[in-house]
This record gives structure tokens, sequence and C-alpha cells, in this order.
């Protein structure tokens, strides 16, 4: 064999050779890419929605919060209401009573007694307005009464037990202001001399 044979025989098998590779290299990604193919998907983590896991307190555990929500004609018990709301978790229990007075700014005479009338629906709204404020670590007793009351007479106690101070505070102020302005009972006052007049909302 020649040089020029021995050199043109040479590159007829380094053709062959490249010819081989590249055959190799086409089935080789052809199977990779049949394999991906077939290979299994896995699902993509999905953002948990807004508020998950965050439960809102049940209507169930907003009621037992209330300990206490009623209309009475009985003189009012302020350390009943303070012990309903009492338990382990309370840090602070914030108290309200409000009295009847000897003057009102609309009389000129001295006020001796009050007579408070509630619509049939007064008891409802109070636990409702109650519900309003109540929470889980918050607990709520509030009673308002109705009939006669002499000066010094409780009209209202609402007593409010959480965990810090400041929150009792706030609590039982708004309760106190939410029950006055929105709880239907009224006040008929009488004066020293016999005559009367009555007063909006309590």
């Amino acid at each position: 064999m020649t040089t020029d044979d021995a050199r043109a025989h040479q590159q007829g098998h380094g053709h062959d050779m490249a010819a081989i590779l590249d055959h190799t290299h086409d089935r080789a990604h052809e199977e990779a890419s049949h394999a991906g193919a077939h290979a299994p998907r896995h699902a993509q983590p999905t953002a948990p929605e807004a508020g998950a896991g965050l439960a809102e307190p049940s209507t169930d555990a907003i009621a037992a919060s209330v300990r206490i929500a009623a209309l009475s004609e009985q003189p009012l018990d302020l350390a009943a209401h303070i012990a309903a709301v009492t338990g382990p978790t309370a840090g602070a229990v914030a108290t309200f009573l409000g009295q009847v007075r000897d003057h009102d700014p609309d009389v000129t005479e001295e006020v001796v007694r009050l007579d408070y009338s509630a619509h049939p629906d007064a008891e409802r709204i109070l636990r409702e307005l109650a519900a309003r404020f109540a929470r889980d670590d918050v607990k709520i007793a509030v009673t308002h009464r109705t009939g006669t009351l002499a000066v010094g007479d409780a009209a209202i106690v609402a007593a409010v037990a959480s965990a810090h101070r400041a929150e009792a505070f706030d609590v039982c102020r708004a309760l106190v202001e939410a029950v006055k302005a929105e709880l239907p009972v009224w006040k008929r006052q009488h004066a020293a001399s016999g005559s009367s007049n009555w007063v909006g909302i309590a």
C-alpha cells in the first residue's frame, strides 16, 4: 500500500467513526427525549390561601364567652358578675356599675326614683351587644335593671375579664356605651313634687 493509499484509507476510516458517533449521539438524544416524555410529572407546590390556618372564632365559642346578658327586676349583684367572668386566664377584670342619681340635667327638681321599661326584644339585643365584644379570651357579664329603682340602686352592672387590663378597660367601656346607645330600655323619672318625665333610650 502506497503512502497516498494509506492516507486515503485513514481518512475514510475517520469519516466512518464520525458517522457512528453522530448516530450514537442522535439515538441517545432521542431516547432521552422519549424517556422525558414519559417521566412522571410532580405537582408544583401551591401557595396557601390567604388566611389559611387562621380560624375565626365560632358562634359557640363567642356565646360561651358571654357569661351573663340579661334584664332583671331584682337588685343587681356586682360580685356575681365578677365571679361569672373570672378564670385562670384572666389577668384583669374591669367593672362598671351605673346607679340612680338624685338629679338630672333635664329636671330642675330632685329625682326620687326611676321606672325602667324594656322592649320585648331588649334581652335578645343585649345578648347580641355582648357577643359583639366577646372573644375566646374576653369574657363578659352584663345586666340591666327594669322596674322601679330608688336613688342609689344599680341600674346596670358589667364585668369584663381579659388577660390584660388595657383590653378589659377598653371592652368594658365600649360595651357600656353600646348598651346605653342601642338597648331599647326607657326610663321615667319621678321628682319629689310628684311630677315625672320620660327620658329616651337609657
